[in-house]
């Protein structure tokens, strides 16, 4: 592969990159906890954006239940955002990253 040849494929690669980026920013993504008691929203970049607690959580007796419940929620939605974000990634590369490199 010619010189001019790679710097197209390394073109390419870096449009359907930006081109995913953008829609992993519009995909949503949902996680919850304690049956529903928690529940958060992001995106598939792994920005959260969103966080709703039922009010029975809302009293000081319930803190340590209400942390843990937000804490299992929110690291439930950013690996399902990883995960959807690698995803979307290797589909762009399309081939275009040689083995073993990975992105």
């Amino acid at each position: 592969m010619g010189m001019f040849d790679m710097m197209g494929k390394l073109n390419e690669l870096r449009k359907n990159v930006e081109e995913t980026k953008s829609r992993l920013a519009d995909m949503r993504i949902e996680a919850e906890s304690g049956r529903g008691l928690v529940s958060v929203q992001g995106n598939a970049l792994r920005k959260l954006e969103k966080i709703t607690i039922d009010e029975t959580l809302l009293r000081s007796e319930k803190k340590e239940e209400l942390e843990a419940l937000l804490l299992d929620a929110v690291n439930e939605m950013l690996d399902r955002a990883r995960e959807k974000e690698e995803v979307e990634l290797k589909k762009a590369a399309g081939g275009l990253i040689p083995p073993g490199l990975g992105i």
